[in-house]
Parts: structure tokens; C-alpha cells; sequence
């Protein structure tokens, strides 16, 4: 009887401790774009400086917030060579994309790197600003979504991709698009492997923030090798030939969990 009872606090504590993060996210978020990220910038007149002070403050934004989750035993957290992350430069980070969660977890880690944001937020009169100065690419244009990535990499930036375009569902291998191998192909930079799990399964497509599992969350995070783009880019073949040979490649590396040596030749 006493331990059903310690099991139904921890899990309703861990309910209505998501719930606090959720609405700490978003009031922190509103705060930060309205408050906060005006008065960090406001001596900053160089566009590129106010980038890479925008980007940093966001990254460490995020680290704080999974501090407090974490204190709250929402979630634990376990990494694997994070280090790697800060020392790479020009650089297409990819990841699995198992919950709603990992694009937060990465970008705390990663205190200067754009990314693909939403078109809603360009739209978002609170957040708007904060995307531009932070040199996010917009989705909202797919004809020109490619150029712009393309350019960020070649200008020496980092650049994160989920390759699976949307969350993974559950049970489900991954299946990645071939956008991210066309990107780094023509950007012609390496790209860092990284591998996210989440056991059990939570925070998934399927699941609502308030939909939590049995025992706490864990994450890993594992930084993988930076593999290079060079062996797929071939004068006899065409682009859209070389993306799909790397895309299928990177699928097998996910779906067994390390890169895979093998000739590409």
C-alpha cells in the first residue's frame, strides 16, 4: 500500500511539474522576447556580434530551463561526448528526432548554431525579433530554404538538421528526407552525428505534455563522428544521386545506432 502511494505522488508531482515546465517555457519565452533579449542587444550594432550574442543567449536560456525540469525530476539526463559540439565549426549538426524536447536539449549544448524554424514563428509578433536577430532560417520559402542553409554552412556557421523532418513515431525506424544530404553535399562540410533517446517514450508525436510515463524520463544524448561528405560528391554522378546513396546511409547509421564503415566508393 505504501509504495502504490509514494508511486501515485511521484507521478502526479511529475504532472503537474511537466505541466510547470510547459508554462515556464512559454511565460519565460513571452519575457525573454519582450524584456530581457531587447536590453541584452541594445548596445550591439553589428549585425553579425548581435547574431552570436542572440544565439548564445538562447542557448543558455534552454540550459536553464532543463535545469530546472531536471531539478524537478521531470526528466534525467545523460551525455556522451558533448564536448565535440562546441569545438566544431562550419559544421551540419544532424540528430534522430524522437521528442518534442530535442531541439532544446541540442541548442543548449550549442551556444552558436542556426537552424530551420517554423514559419509561424516569423509570423509571431513576440518571437519574430528574436528569430531574426539569431539568424534562423524560415521554412516558409522552400525554394529559397535550400540556398539559405547552402550559404550558412559556406560562411563557416554551424547549421542543426533533423534529417526526418518531424518526429520519429514510436516503434518506427527512422526515415530521413534527402534535404539535409542535398544541403551538405552542396555546402560540400562534414556533418556530426549525434543520437538522442528517450526511454520510456514520452514527449512523442503521439503524446500530449501531460500524457507522461510510469518512471521518470532519461535522455541520452551520444555525439557521434563527423562524417565526411567528400567520398558521396562524384563528378559522374548527379546530385540527387549522390543525396539519396548518403540519405541511405545515414538511415543505416541511426537505425544501428554508430556510423557504419563501409566503402561508398
Amino acid at each position: 500500500m505504501m509504495r502504490k502511494l509514494l508511486y501515485l505522488l511521484n507521478y502526479y508531482w511529475r504532472v503537474i511539474a511537466t505541466g510547470f515546465g510547459f508554462a515556464l517555457f512559454g511565460v519565460g519565452g513571452l519575457f525573454i522576447a519582450l524584456v530581457i533579449f531587447p536590453l541584452t542587444l541594445l548596445n550591439v550594432k553589428n549585425k553579425d556580434q548581435r547574431k552570436l550574442r542572440a544565439q548564445a543567449f538562447i542557448s543558455k536560456s534552454f540550459r536553464f530551463f532543463i535545469g530546472v525540469v531536471r531539478s524537478l525530476g521531470v526528466l534525467s539526463l545523460t551525455t556522451t561526448n558533448i564536448e565535440r559540439l562546441k569545438n566544431d565549426s562550419g559544421v551540419m549538426v544532424i540528430a534522430n528526432h524522437p521528442t518534442l524536447l530535442d531541439v532544446v536539449l541540442l541548442i543548449s549544448y550549442l551556444p552558436r548554431v542556426d537552424c530551420v524554424v517554423k514559419e509561424a514563428l516569423w509570423k509571431n509578433p513576440f518571437l519574430k525579433k528574436v528569430v531574426q536577430t539569431a539568424g534562423y532560417i524560415s521554412n516558409s520559402t522552400p525554394d529559397s530554404l535550400l540556398d539559405d542553409c547552402v550559404d550558412t554552412l559556406k560562411r563557416g556557421n554551424n547549421l542543426l538538421i533533423f534529417p526526418e523532418g518531424t518526429r520519429t513515431e514510436p516503434g518506427k525506424p527512422e526515415v530521413f528526407r534527402r534535404g539535409a544530404a542535398n544541403i551538405a553535399l552542396r555546402a560540400q562540410v562534414p556533418m556530426r552525428l549525434v543520437y538522442i533517446s528517450c526511454q520510456p517514450s514520452a514527449l512523442t508525436k503521439s503524446h500530449r505534455w501531460y500524457q507522461i510515463p510510469e518512471r521518470k524520463m532519461h535522455f541520452t544524448i551520444r555525439v557521434g563522428d563527423c562524417l565526411s561528405t567528400k567520398p558521396y560528391i562524384t563528378e559522374n554522378d548527379q546530385l540527387s544521386i549522390s543525396a539519396r546513396r548518403l540519405t541511405q546511409y545515414l538511415q543505416k547509421c541511426y537505425r544501428q545506432g554508430e556510423v557504419v564503415h563501409e566503402s561508398v566508393a
